[in-house]
């Protein structure tokens, strides 16, 4: 293992670390701006429960919409992650260990679908709960026409925001520092001068 492999794996699991914490961005993101999407639409969506539609099909709905985000984000990123990895055993093909073997097959593409269904899950959740839990009769009462109500609709689009915006730098800001850690782990030279320095092994 020290011959095929050496000491790769810190540096792999700090990049794994980094895209778990893009990944977050993006799901937390996607989440406030399907939130924001679905308190435009709490008239809508009172107005449809008032005449019969149910619970169940509308976060049917929530959840499909959800879904078709996140197989165009899958795509994009398979897409997008062969285009890395072509470059990168063009430019670096020494940069990991048996990156040379390195290729998108069956078990990537069935981890990329199954991290699709988990982040689909995840960022449509928060605003299935909010319609789940939103009130038909005062959201008619309200949104007709009141100005107290369209205020609040606003507020709470601005607060959503900043924690959006909150989110994504701390998120990045730890993305950005496990990058750079992996850089000064695979940083070269390693600490000391190595002109005119041999090593070697012998195995008896």
């Amino acid at each position: 293992a020290d011959k095929l492999v050496g000491d790769a794996r810190k540096p792999l699991l700090i990049l794994q670390a980094a895209a778990a914490l893009i990944l977050l961005i993006v799901c937390v993101n996607t989440a406030t701006l399907l939130l924001v999407r679905g308190s435009a639409r709490q008239r809508e969506i009172a107005i449809r429960r008032a005449i019969g539609a149910g619970r169940a099909g509308i976060l049917r709905q929530f959840f499909v919409e959800s879904l078709l985000l996140g197989a165009i984000g899958c795509a994009a990123g398979l897409l997008v992650a062969r285009a890395l990895l072509a470059t990168m055993l063009w430019r670096l093909p020494l940069a990991v260990p048996r990156l040379l073997e390195t290729t998108i097959d069956v078990r990537v593409l069935v981890f990329s679908l199954g991290m699709c269904a988990a982040t689909t899950i995840a960022f449509a959740l928060v605003p299935a709960i909010a319609v789940w839990k939103a009130d038909v009769y005062a959201t008619l009462k309200d949104g007709g026409g009141s100005a107290s109500s369209s205020v609040r609709i606003v507020h709470l689009r601005g607060a959503l925001g900043a924690v959006e915006v909150a989110l994504t730098l701390v998120l990045l800001v730890a993305a950005g520092l496990m990058v750079k850690s992996f850089l000064h782990m695979t940083a070269y030279p390693p600490g000391f001068m190595p002109d005119r320095v041999l090593t070697m092994r012998v195995q008896l």
